[in-house]
C-alpha cells in the first residue's frame, strides 16, 4: 500500500470497493472466514467467479432469512408496546 511522505495511506477506488464491500458482508454477519476464503478466491481469478457467486448467493440467502426473523420479532414488540399504550394511565 502506498503512503503519502507524511505516513498516510493512499487508498485506490479498487481499494475502496474492497473496503466497501467487506463493511457489507462484515455488517451482515458473515464470518471473518468465509470472507477471507471471498478475498482469497478473488486474488486466484477469473476462474473462480462462479465459487464466489455461489458463496455471495449463500450468504444473502442467510441474510434474508435473518431479516424475516427480526421482523417477526419487531412485530411481536410493536404488538407488546401497543398493549401497553392502550393501558389506562399509560402514554
Amino acid at each position: 500500500m502506498e503512503r503519502t511522505p507524511g505516513g498516510q495511506r493512499v487508498f485506490t477506488d479498487d481499494d475502496l470497493g474492497w473496503l466497501v464491500l467487506f463493511r457489507c458482508l462484515r455488517d451482515t454477519g458473515m464470518p471473518i472466514a468465509q470472507m477471507r476464503r471471498y478475498a482469497q478466491l478473488a486474488r486466484d481469478g477469473e476462474h473462480t467467479a462462479d465459487e464466489r457467486h455461489e458463496l455471495l448467493r449463500d450468504h444473502a440467502a442467510r441474510v434474508e432469512e435473518q431479516m424475516r426473523l427480526l421482523q417477526r420479532q419487531y412485530d411481536h414488540l410493536r404488538e407488546k408496546i401497543r398493549f401497553y399504550e392502550r393501558l389506562p394511565g399509560t402514554s
